[in-house]
This record gives structure tokens, C-alpha cells and sequence, in this order.
């Protein structure tokens, strides 16, 4: 049997644990919470990505929008410039058209037609004291064209022939008053006026048959002149006075003749084919 020496003192009872210390509630949550923070901060910018970090970078782009905002006012001009092509595309005033030469020197009126057989007497317009006639005769005896004044004496002797006729002659070029246009025939008849701006334009080889009245817009020039026929052949030029005399022959005829510078009307009576050509 064992014995415990005398001098080893029995173990004592331990000590009771003293209670943990404890701390209020808001003390721990002082701590508590920043120090939360600080773990998501770190936890943050570890995993954070480099364009959310950048973001503060792009922030003096959008303090740079006001320097689009002066652009605007430039833009007003162009607004501004709008009433100019406006402006621009108003239609341009046409130019008076230029006047007729011969319309001014012989006056315009509306075109008489009328037919018939035998004699008869047209009343003429008061605008038609100078005028282009184109008649047409079928019959054996004579046909005469001529005007007359208001005392209804002779004014200007048109046509005189014996048989059929087709033909274009004028009156009241060097003035007078006509006032109707007396017809003599045996047979039917077809008459038009017209005023004397109706004249065809004489081209530089112009040929035809019969009587004929063109317009001469040409400049100074040699006419060629040819003739056909038996009876009387007169070429003449007017200009709204008295009329140049180129050709007064009786059958047939070849030459030359000069022609003034247009405006003017060549005359041209004759029974046969004839040419005029210049150059």
C-alpha cells in the first residue's frame, strides 16, 4: 500500500471559469461594420472590372457635350441661306418676245375665206389695209381682183387674166384705204385674205409657178433668176414702200438681179415655172 508523502499538499477544488466578458450591442456592431466594410471593399476592388474603373475617366467626355451645343448656332446660317435659294428659284421674267417687223408695218387681222361663182364684192376689215390675196379660178372668160375705196373707186388692180387662175398676190403695201375687194368672173371662185405676216419665208433656192408673195429675211444678196412661161414675168421687192422693179419681161427669162437686205417681201408674177436662187 502506497502512502502519500506528508509534504505533497492535496490538489484544491479549481476555481470557477469567470463569465466571458461581453460587450453591448452597439459596441459590437461599431466594430462590426467597419471592419464589413473593409472585407467588401477588398473583396471589390479585387473583382471589379476595368471598364467600371474606368468609368470615372469617361466622365470629362460628357463635360465636353457643351462644346457641341456652339455647332448648333452654326448651323443657323445654313438656315438663314434658305430664303436666298428661295430666292433662287423664282422664275426668271421671259423676254418680251420681239416684234413682228411686218406685222408693225402692215397690221394683223383675222383670216376672210369665201367662195363663189360669178361676180360678187368682199367687204374688207378696217385692220386689213394691206393684205395677202390667194384666189382661185375656174371659167373661160376673164378674172379680175381688184380693191376698191370707200368712194368705190379703183384702189389697186389684183389679178387680170382669161381662164383658169391659182395664184398669191398683195394689195395696199405703199398704203391706200381699201375698203372691199371686187371680184369679176364667169366661173367658181375661191378667195382667202390674210394678213401679210402669213408670207411664207423664201429659203435660198426657192422656185414655183404662178403668181406667189414671200418674205425675205436674207442679207444683201445676187439673185438667180430663171422663167418659164409666154406671157409677162415681174419680180419685185418692197419693204413697205415703193416697191423695187428687178424684172419686167414678157416669156421666158434667165439672169441675175440684186436683192436688198431683209425685212421685205419679194413680189413674183408670172404665167409660167420660175426659180430665185441667192447667194
Amino acid at each position: 500500500m502506497t502512502t502519500t508523502p506528508q509534504w505533497q499538499q492535496q490538489p484544491s477544488a479549481p476555481m470557477p471559469t469567470p463569465p466571458p466578458l461581453t460587450r453591448p450591442w452597439y459596441r459590437k456592431k461599431r466594430v462590426l461594420i467597419p471592419a464589413g466594410l473593409l472585407v467588401l471593399a477588398g473583396i471589390g476592388g479585387a473583382f471589379s472590372d476595368p471598364a467600371e474603373t474606368a468609368a470615372p475617366v469617361a466622365a470629362p467626355a460628357s463635360s465636353s457635350a457643351p462644346a457641341t451645343s456652339p455647332s448648333s448656332p452654326a448651323a443657323s446660317p445654313a438656315a438663314s441661306s434658305a430664303p436666298s435659294s428661295t430666292a433662287a428659284t423664282q422664275p426668271e421674267e421671259s423676254p418680251a418676245p420681239e416684234a413682228d417687223p411686218y406685222a408693225e408695218r402692215f397690221g394683223a387681222f383675222a383670216t376672210i375665206t369665201q367662195s363663189g361663182t360669178g361676180d360678187s364684192v368682199i367687204q374688207l376689215p378696217a385692220e386689213a389695209e394691206a393684205a395677202l390675196v390667194t384666189a382661185t379660178h375656174k371659167g373661160s372668160a376673164n378674172f379680175v381682183l381688184q380693191t376698191l375705196d370707200g368712194s368705190n373707186q379703183l384702189d389697186d388692180l389684183l389679178v387680170n387674166e382669161i381662164g383658169t387662175y391659182s395664184g398669191t398676190v398683195s394689195y395696199g403695201l405703199m398704203g391706200g384705204e381699201p375698203t372691199m375687194l371686187q371680184i369679176t368672173a364667169d366661173g367658181s371662185w375661191t378667195v382667202q385674205i390674210d394678213p401679210v405676216t402669213a408670207a411664207p419665208v423664201a429659203p435660198a433656192q426657192l422656185s414655183g409657178a404662178g403668181d406667189a408673195v414671200f418674205k425675205y429675211e436674207g442679207g444683201a444678196a445676187v439673185a438667180a433668176v430663171t422663167h418659164d412661161g409666154g406671157a409677162n414675168f415681174v419680180l419685185q421687192q418692197s419693204d413697205g414702200t415703193w416697191p423695187s422693179l428687178l424684172i419686167n419681161e414678157i416669156g421666158a427669162y434667165e439672169g441675175s438681179v440684186p436683192l436688198m437686205a431683209g425685212p421685205s417681201l419679194l413680189l413674183v408674177k408670172a404665167d409660167g415655172a420660175w426659180t430665185i436662187a441667192t447667194s
